[in-house]
């Protein structure tokens, strides 16, 4: 991913975080999305494989968007709080987070 996709998904999600839209972590994530509250999941990249088999069997039945981006530590930096897994709540915030992930795919 070239960095400047990466500091224009990373600033939506501060936005994002700051206007209360985001979910953290493996559980609340997967609550959300059984309510149908959660409109995409940012990944970690460096999750076990077993927390990504994990989020991929939950949401078998559910159309939603998954990205893998950054690391753990990259989350914490951002957020304050070392987590690898993470909810948008908000259809906007996840359209605007979607088109980066997208025009990133198209540029490679």
């Amino acid at each position: 991913m070239q960095d400047d996709q990466r500091d224009k998904i990373v600033t939506l999600l501060q936005f994002a975080h700051k206007a209360n839209k985001i979910i953290f972590g493996h559980d609340a994530v997967l609550r959300g999305v059984r309510s149908k509250k959660v409109d995409m999941i940012i990944c970690a990249e460096d999750l076990s494989e077993n927390t990504k088999k994990s989020i991929i069997k939950h949401t078998e039945n559910v159309i939603i968007d998954i990205f893998y981006m950054g690391t753990i530590s990259l989350f914490e930096s951002l957020f304050g709080k070392a987590i690898g897994i993470i909810g948008v709540s908000d259809i906007s915030f996840g359209k605007g987070i979607k088109k980066h992930f997208c025009a990133k795919e198209t540029e490679v």
